[in-house]
């Protein structure tokens, strides 16, 4: 048996996940984030179609943000197996995603700024 499930980027072009499953083990293919509106992409991107638990391992394929930018979430989900990739797919993603980090940190502050003025606490996720 071999089945492949598109759980992302499949009629959308962003959060590309893609799942291998054999009748032995089960391989996902890129854990990107989905871009696009605020509120999509907030639910899109911390829920996982899938228990982590469940996988044997990852392949990453390129560096994009949408093909690894969800790998976070991933593994704080759960996950302990291997993301394998080339070595310049890694030390691309690895930037990929720290650039990303400062980024998403810096609009925290942002909105959490535009939060007070109007008066609406944040809280943690």
């Amino acid at each position: 048996m071999l089945k492949l499930t598109a759980y992302g980027a499949a009629e959308e072009v962003t959060g590309s996940k893609h799942m291998l499953e054999t009748s032995h083990v089960r391989l996902l293919v890129d854990c990107g984030i989905f871009q696009g509106h605020r509120e999509e992409a907030h639910r899109k991107n911390l829920e996982l179609p899938f228990s982590p638990y469940s996988l044997y391992a990852c392949i990453n394929t390129h560096g994009h943000l949408d093909h690894c930018g969800a790998y976070p979430v991933l593994v704080k989900q759960g996950f302990s197996g291997d993301i394998l990739s080339t070595p310049a797919t890694r030390d691309i993603a690895s930037l990929v995603l720290r650039d990303s980090a400062r980024i998403q940190a810096y609009d925290a502050r942002f909105l959490e700024k535009q939060q007070r003025k109007n008066h609406q606490p944040w809280r943690k996720i």
